[in-house]
């Protein structure tokens, strides 16, 4: 399989996209505080079931993913797709798939 040069995006372009991500998921993790505030069963993390901690640590793998595009820029890919959507379509795929069975 050859590799073909990527096109590059101007640095404002990319870092709007990751910013974008990371907002998303920082904002999550605002809910979580609010949620632990409100959540007078203890901490939710002792009350959450194994399926609710799975899907958990695929986000947080996901947003490490993300993280590592941001200190890794690519200049050739694999029919235009980088490393990092490999990687989020396998712990996307995975966790689907481990959730299911």
């Amino acid at each position: 399989m050859t590799t073909r040069e990527i096109r590059p995006d101007t640095p404002s372009d990319h870092a709007r996209s990751i910013a974008a991500v990371i907002g998303g998921n920082s904002f999550d993790a605002l809910n979580l505080v609010v949620g632990d505030i409100a959540f007078r069963g203890g901490p939710p993390f002792h009350a959450a079931q194994a399926d609710q901690l799975f899907l958990t640590t695929a986000a947080l793998l996901m947003t490490a993913v993300l993280l590592g595009d941001m200190l890794v820029r690519q200049r050739r890919a694999w029919a235009r797709v980088g490393f990092e959507g490999v990687l989020l379509a396998v712990v996307y795929l995975s966790t689907v798939v481990i959730l299911a069975f």
